[in-house]
């Protein structure tokens, strides 16, 4: 069946642009919370990385230090002077 206006009546029209904005409106809003929301986890999570990044870099320095406190203790047990070497042993060059 055909009607004689194929665009539709003009409150159609009307209705039609009023609907579409208002989904555009809705999408746009949604799109707008989901960015934030995203941008939140995203924040959080730059957060948790540096104060973990700091952490890590706390336990070294500590260690750091614990090492350099160990090694000033055993030079000033040993007198201040530390001998080291390597050695090899071969087997078979042996002459009594």
């Amino acid at each position: 069946m055909q009607t004689s206006n194929p665009s539709g009546s003009l409150i159609g029209r009307v209705i039609g642009v009023l609907g579409a904005i208002v989904v555009i409106g809705f999408t746009a809003f949604l799109g707008v919370f989901v960015f934030l929301a995203l941008l939140g986890l995203a924040a959080v999570g730059a957060v948790v990385f540096a104060v973990r990044l700091w952490w890590l870099r706390r336990q070294l320095r500590q260690a750091a230090e614990r090492a350099q406190a160990r090694h000033q203790r055993q030079q000033s047990a040993a007198g201040g002077r530390v001998i080291e070497g390597e050695y090899r042993r071969e087997e078979g060059r042996r002459q009594d």
